[in-house]
């Protein structure tokens, strides 16, 4: 009789779940050096002295304001400086206090660096608002955040850190192959929501300083003026009303002088741009065919894809090193260019 065949078995094979990458725009500034007797702007040197004196990070905190019962501040909560070029790249925290816990514990202040596990771990009560990451050298920022911002909270805060008012980041414009810079004539800012809005955004929130709020356009609230002043007579509207109503456009028209060169324009553009948080609604026309450029265009950015953790969270490690890569790349350039 046949020996009776044992069925076979099949073979479980345990299927890991892969962690999906998130994507991340890098964005690149240029650090403007304005003392002629140093050949850059020496910001890495002071960075980097501060961040290795202070010997809690409670030391580089800076409160937004006193008076502020949530005492909300902003902070340099760990970095790592690099081995390949003369940089730094940082993570940089926004905490405030919750009701529960009216002030910030010094438990965690007091290490010299902290990461975001180690906040929610021994501060439960602290809420951290935002968060984000940048990483600098001599010449370059670059940085990545999520939303809408401009970079003056950031160089707000590196000013106050390393005592020095003078820092200044404007965009490093890139733009697309076929357009050259002397092609753009007009540059138009579109409000697209009502200036209610608008104004309840920017007065109210207290993300901003008086820094951000003294630069930022404030398109309806010129054309709310205008529009009040020429139906006050004609139309029964009060400003609530006319605040629902209105949005704003402004077209700007320029032309690149003949004896300054394209690296300076580059930067006058930048500049102008600086005070923008959201680029989608900023427009370039060029001579040619009036061909339209929108504003995010000229920026110079890296979208990149960043590995994350099981619980979502991006690898830090892997960020900085795509940062620190960007931050040479910036540099090649601009000697290939010179």
């Amino acid at each position: 009789m046949a020996a009776k065949k044992e069925p076979t078995s099949k073979k479980t094979h345990k299927t890991t779940k892969k962690n999906k990458p998130k994507s991340i725009i890098l964005r690149a500034f240029l650090i403007k050096n304005h003392k002629l007797s140093t050949p850059n702007s020496m910001i890495y040197e002071k960075l980097i002295y501060k961040l290795n004196s202070s010997e809690t990070s409670e030391a580089r905190c800076m409160i937004l304001n006193e008076e502020d019962e949530n005492k909300e501040r902003d902070v340099i909560s760990s970095y790592t400086k690099s081995d390949t070029i003369e940089a730094v790249s940082c993570t940089i925290m926004r905490l405030a206090s919750s009701k529960d816990l009216p002030n910030i514990p010094d438990k965690l202040l007091k290490k010299k660096i902290f990461s975001m596990d180690d906040l929610e771990e021994s501060l439960p009560g602290t809420i951290c608002k935002d968060h984000y990451y940048f990483s600098l050298s001599n010449d370059y920022l670059v940085t990545c955040w999520s939303g809408n911002k401009t970079v003056n909270n950031l160089q707000t805060y590196i000013r106050w850190l390393i005592n020095d008012e003078l820092v200044e980041f404007t965009h490093v414009i890139s733009p697309p192959p076929d357009i050259k810079l002397s092609d753009l004539k007009s540059i138009t800012y579109a409000d697209p929501k009502p200036t209610s809005e608008i104004d309840n955004k920017t007065l109210g929130n207290a993300n901003n300083s008086p820094d951000t709020i003294a630069k930022s356009f404030d398109l309806g609230r010129k054309a709310l003026d205008l529009v009040t002043d020429l139906l006050r007579s004609t139309e029964k509207l009060d400003e609530t009303e006319l605040r629902q109503l209105i949005s704003a456009t402004l077209l700007i028209k320029f032309k690149k002088p003949r004896k300054m060169s394209d690296e300076e324009y580059a930067r006058k553009l930048g500049a102008i741009l600086k005070p923008v948080s959201d680029m989608d609604y900023v427009q370039f026309a060029t001579y040619k065919k009036d061909k339209i450029i929108n504003g995010k265009d000229l920026l110079k950015q890296k979208v990149l894809d960043i590995d994350t953790t099981d619980n979502g969270k991006i690898s830090e490690p892997a960020l900085y090193q795509e940062m620190i890569n960007f931050l040479y790349e910036l540099k090649e350039n601009e000697k290939t260019n010179n």
